[in-house]
Parts: C-alpha cells; sequence; structure tokens
C-alpha cells in the first residue's frame, strides 16, 4: 500500500494514466475537473488522513518515468488505477481523441507497457479501471476492451489485481463526490451544460441522481477469452530476440 510518508497512514491512492505520449484537450478538462473535486471531497471530510489527492501521468518520457517510480510501492488494495481513454463495445483500442486518425493502445500494448516499461507490482492488489466509454460492453463476438485487458493481464500473472470497465456513456465531470456513468443521452446532455457552467459540482442533485443510476463500473470477471491475434501477439513476444 503506496504511504505518503506525513503522518504514517496509508492513503487511499488514485492513480490516473492517459495512456499516450501526449495530452488531448479533453484530457486537461477531465484532469482539472477530477481535481476540483476531488479536493472539495477531501475538505469536506476532514476527519479522514487516508484521502489522497489524484495524481496523473501520461506514456510520455519525463511523466512516465515518474509514473514507474510512483507504482514501485503500490501494491493495494486501497490503489486505484483509472485508465483513460476513448472506448467503444468490442473494441480492442483505447484512442486518445475521438476521430479515426487519433493515436491509439491496444490492450496488448497496454498491459505490455505496464509490465514491461512501468514495471507494475505483480502483487497489485487494488483496482485497474478502464475509464473509457463502454469499455465493459462487447460486440457480438467480439469481447470488450477490458475483457481482452484483462486476459492479457493473467496471462502476464497479475492474478491479485480487479479489471473494471464501464458500460455505460462516461461524461466528462462529477456530480457531487461521483463521476457520471450513464446511458441516458438525454440526462448526459444536461450534464454535459451543468458542468459547462460548474453547477454539477455542489450536492444538489447528487442524492436523486443516485437513485436513479449506478455510478459504479461493471466488474470484470475474468474468464479467458482471447482473441487469435491478441493471443499471437503474446506469445511472439516471448520468443527470445535474434
Amino acid at each position: 500500500m503506496c504511504d505518503d510518508g506525513n503522518d504514517g497512514k496509508a492513503k487511499h491512492s488514485r492513480i490516473v494514466i492517459c495512456p499516450f505520449s501526449g495530452q488531448s484537450k479533453q484530457w486537461v478538462n477531465t484532469r482539472e475537473n477530477w481535481r476540483k473535486a476531488r479536493r472539495s471531497k477531501i475538505e469536506a471530510n476532514t476527519d479522514r488522513t487516508d484521502l489522497a489527492d489524484y495524481e496523473f501521468f501520461t506514456f510520455d518520457g519525463p511523466s512516465k518515468k515518474r509514473l514507474k517510480e510512483r507504482l514501485q510501492s503500490c501494491v493495494g488494495p486501497d490503489e486505484v488505477i483509472y485508465i483513460f481513454g476513448h472506448c467503444a463495445p468490442g473494441s480492442i483500442d483505447l484512442a486518445k481523441e475521438v476521430s479515426a486518425s487519433s493515436e491509439s493502445i491496444t490492450a496488448f500494448a497496454l498491459a505490455k507497457t505496464l509490465k514491461n516499461e512501468v514495471f507494475l507490482n505483480k502483487s497489485f492488489a487494488g483496482k485497474i479501471k478502464i475509464y473509457g466509454c463502454n469499455s465493459a460492453l462487447p460486440n457480438g463476438a467480439k469481447k470488450s476492451f477490458a475483457h481482452s485487458f484483462a486476459c492479457i493481464m493473467k496471462l502476464y500473472l497479475y492474478h491479485n489485481c480487479e479489471i473494471h470497465g464501464y458500460a455505460e456513456t462516461l461524461v466528462d465531470g462529477y456530480v457531487g463526490a461521483h463521476k457520471i456513468a450513464t446511458s441516458d443521452s438525454a440526462l448526459v446532455k444536461a450534464l454535459n451544460t451543468m458542468i459547462q457552467k460548474d453547477e454539477a459540482f455542489g450536492s444538489g442533485i447528487d442524492s436523486k441522481y443516485n437513485e436513479d443510476h449506478s455510478l459504479r463500473p461493471s466488474k470484470f470477471r475474468q474468464k479467458m477469452e482471447i482473441s487469435e491475434e491478441m493471443l499471437l501477439e503474446f506469445y511472439n513476444e516471448l520468443k527470445p530476440k535474434k
């Protein structure tokens, strides 16, 4: 478990990763929205010393180096790692932007980077949440991104962590202290308007919203099913380099 080194009590760390070489405009907006909401939560719970602020990283050089150092002591179970990107039902990619030409990363490449480049501890027993729209949804025979990623992590012997995906559309903001996930398109539009006006950060509609919608990600239940393409990519990596 990560320790902040101040009062000796471990923090509930929240590490947010944009797994790309640079920052998108939405990433910058999301980062500021999350920071604002998290600090409000910390200020409202002064009796709790275990609440840590969000920490944000990308896969560019300097940030990846800091992420590597940060992950060494994180083993869970109270740590949560968010992987941020655009997703779709049955996709094996997370994208930096919505456009078709956007930089993207496959479930395999993401798992490989966590293992080989930033050295996520094999004993990590926290949660990895794929924070992308519909990242827990399949598309016909195509498994969800969260499913593919979890299978690769299992092949890499990460047996202790939980992989979560989202079965809803994600809104770039908060209602009260909660990140938003909903399939109600009208509500998404209304909340986006409120977020732009800074009206969704209070607690006014938080109670009503929580009664009607689940804000928690869909927990992935591991079952080893993986595409032939991804399995071949995994085994090719195991071959000795000539």
